[in-house]
């Protein structure tokens, strides 16, 4: 953009900054229409903010694809950094024992029984 402003400049075209923002704007891959309009909605004054913004914008994408790439979605989840216990410990043959006893909820004729196993 600023090669073709500096060249227009020197052919003595004037440039405006609403110029570059609208040729920017327009130029947006019609996939990403709705990116176009936010960023419409944001009124920028300035083509230097515009960029700005849309450079840490495709950092961003840049640095979640990579993320993506290294672990890709569905893979095993990170381990547990801090983990100071494991879940696997033993527990008395009393609460083992009171784990196994389930209480059923049957309901027969619109009367509600408890069943006990």
């Amino acid at each position: 953009m600023y090669n073709i402003t500096s060249r227009m400049k020197m052919c003595g075209e004037n440039i405006s900054e609403f110029d570059m923002l609208e040729k920017t704007l327009s130029t947006f891959h019609p996939e990403n229409i709705i990116l176009q309009q936010q960023y419409r909605a944001r009124e920028f004054t300035s083509y230097s903010e515009l960029m700005q913004i849309l450079l840490v914008a495709e950092k961003n994408n840049q640095l979640v694809m990579l993320n993506h790439q290294l672990r890709p979605t569905g893979s095993v989840p990170f381990p547990e950094a801090n983990v100071a216990s494991s879940s696997h410990t033993k527990k008395p043959e009393r609460e083992r024992r009171r784990e196994r006893r389930r209480v059923e909820v049957v309901d027969v004729e619109e009367k509600v029984m408890m069943v006990e196993r």
